[in-house]
């Protein structure tokens, strides 16, 4: 990926949501490392998904074959439910450390041509500073992304237990209120085609301070889509 690049993160229930409530840590907490001396996650880029419409087809894709490696779980807590992404430019992106290193490298995987492979490598030895330095890359690089663009995938709209459902968006925003006091995700409304989500700030009052929203880049309307 280029510096002029930008790199979106899916966030599924429930890896990304410990104790229901998505924080920096679970954004990128890469898990052991494998043979090749690295520890792997992954993204998208927005090069080749560059509109909000095709990062969420992705990401519903990607639940969607989640739940079909497990067998289609029954609506609830062993379901995955993609919930919307997070997105950071790659010049923002602290990708070297002292105590490790992190390459972008788009590779197409799972059938998703924008699908990012997210390589960390280590500058140090043992078990112990190498989680260490899990941890330090993972939080790192959180803190340079920005806030959720929230989503429900058609395919979930009527599924009362999708997390946006069933806790609300404050699951999206609970853990970021010192950094973004005002944030203002929307608003989740039952319609007769099932759970959509309204962006429509609500109305200010002299007293009031503007909700803030992600940035005009991030945060296109929100609205379930067909044929994911």
């Amino acid at each position: 990926m280029t510096q002029d690049d930008e790199l979106a993160r899916s966030l599924i229930f429930k890896r990304f949501f410990p104790g229901n409530i998505h924080t920096d840590a679970s954004l990128w907490a890469f898990g052991a490392t494998e043979a090749d001396g690295k520890a792997h996650e992954s993204g998208l880029a927005l090069s080749l998904a560059p509109t909000s419409d095709a990062l969420h087809r992705a990401g519903c894709a990607i639940a969607a074959a989640q739940n079909k490696t497990k067998g289609e779980p029954e609506p609830g807590p062993l379901r995955r439910y993609y919930c919307g992404y997070r997105q950071a430019r790659v010049s923002d992106l602290p990708l070297e450390g002292e105590t490790y290193a992190v390459t972008l490298n788009i590779d197409g995987a799972t059938d998703i041509s924008a699908h990012v492979d997210v390589a960390l490598s280590y500058k140090v030895e043992g078990k112990n500073p190498r989680a260490n330095a899990r941890t330090k890359a993972g939080m790192a690089l959180a803190e340079a992304f920005g806030p959720a663009v929230p989503y429900i995938c058609t395919c979930d709209s009527t599924d009362k237990e999708h997390p946006l459902v069933k806790n609300g968006l404050d699951c999206l925003t609970s853990a970021f209120v010192d950094r973004w006091p005002n944030l203002y995700l929307g608003e989740i409304k039952q319609t007769d085609q099932g759970w959509t989500l309204d962006q429509t700030p609500p109305a200010a009052t002299d007293c009031d301070a503007i909700p803030e929203k992600a940035s005009a880049d991030d945060s296109p309307a929100l609205q379930t889509e067909d044929g994911d």
